[in-house]
């Protein structure tokens, strides 16, 4: 991360800058302030014009920068911190195509962006060292950006964005023990995607939206842990993707209708949870390796769970729930053919015209279990 040292305010600036010229229109108007020690403090504010942008670099410990845009259209800010102790707060509300970036390379570095309002809105956070801190919002705004990018340290990400349509949320974490909470609140068509590579990491993404909405989690290492919550969706998908050993993941999708979720798990000990309401649903998990669990629950009808494991002492239970009707359960479990390698199945089905298929090929002394009531 080390190579990305350029100021994001000034790629900023001149993004607006070329962007404006090849439209034939005016260069923005830019503010510019670069502090060099420590304990250094720098306020910038503009308000009502378009073309704005701001530029605050500081290089050394116990620096804090504050930059307020209030209207106007097309305008950046840009914020450059290298130290530490070193804490930014922006805020652009009422204006559309604004960006906003800030860079923090040091120790105990703080971000904190609210975009309030317009649409076009863009927020990217690139954080790279110990301790560091990036909480972003964006509010009333449609076809908005938050994109979080975080390295060495114990980096803490959480991303808002509420009353829209079709914005995108990315965080990205690097090392181990890292926080990622990424939310989504009334709004239609938006994605969120949390990538963290190393061990020890927790990722919680709620999303309270109509519908269209995807959620992707990619984790790789050991004992980490994903939830995901999807209220009230339709038509929306998750993917969750952990490769490691001794990880977890929450997967819960509430009252909605013609919904997916993939759960994928590569290693041993891991677990997976699913509960799913309404009708027309698809959970389709697999897990490979050893000591693998599975669970899902299912309420509503014409719903469809397959869960495949592979390896051994893997465990596999469905539950479709009573009052349903026209759903399908299947399990594929193959062992690695060593004796006492046991794996285990059951399907419960408390509805009607329902079908459950278990499928156990290898290893030694299986149980499978139907009901049907």
């Amino acid at each position: 991360m080390k190579t990305k040292l350029l100021s994001l305010a000034a790629s900023i600036l001149l993004a607006l800058t070329a962007t404006q010229a090849a439209a034939g229109e005016p260069a923005p108007v830019g503010a510019s302030i670069q502090q060099n020690g420590s304990n250094n403090s720098s306020e910038l504010t503009q308000s009502n014009g378009d073309l704005l942008g701001l530029d605050s670099v500081q290089n050394g410990s116990g620096n804090s920068s504050v930059i307020t845009q209030t209207g106007g259209g097309s305008n950046g800010v840009g914020v450059l911190q290298i130290g530490s102790d070193n804490i930014f707060s922006g805020s652009q509300e009422g204006g559309n195509n604004v960006h906003a970036g800030a860079y923090q390379n040091g120790d105990d570095n703080r971000s904190k962006i609210i975009q309030l309002g317009g649409w076009n809105s863009v927020v990217e956070t690139l954080q790279d060292g110990g301790g560091n801190n990036a909480k972003v919002t964006q509010d009333r705004s449609d076809q908005s950006i938050i994109r979080s990018e975080q390295g060495l340290g114990n980096n803490d990400f959480t991303g808002y964005q509420m009353w829209g349509t079709e914005h995108i949320m990315i965080s990205l974490q690097t090392r181990a023990w890292n926080e990622a909470s990424l939310v989504q609140s009334q709004g239609v068509g938006s994605y969120t995607y949390s990538q963290q590579d190393g061990e020890g990491n927790v990722v919680e993404v709620l999303q309270d939206q109509d519908y269209g909405g995807s959620r992707v989690v990619s984790q790789q290492s050991d004992f980490n842990s994903a939830r995901i919550d999807q209220y009230n969706p339709d038509k929306n998908s998750v993917l969750n993707l952990q490769l490691g050993d001794y990880n977890k993941a929450i997967l819960e999708q509430w009252q909605g209708n013609s919904n997916t979720i993939e759960n994928r798990q590569f290693g041993d000990s891991n677990e997976i949870v699913v509960e799913q309401r309404g009708q027309s649903n698809v959970i389709d998990t697999k897990q490979s390796g050893g000591s693998n669990r599975g669970l899902v629950i299912q309420s509503g009808d014409s719903s469809n769970v397959r869960i495949n494991q592979s390896g051994e002492f893997n465990e596999s239970d469905i539950l479709q729930d009573s009052g349903s009707v026209s759903n399908v359960a299947s399990v594929t479990q193959s062992g690695i053919g060593l004796i006492g390698a046991v794996n285990q199945a059951t399907i419960s089905q408390y509805g009607s015209n329902d079908m459950a298929t278990i499928m156990q090929s290898g290893g030694s002394g299986n149980m499978a279990t139907i009901t049907q009531n």
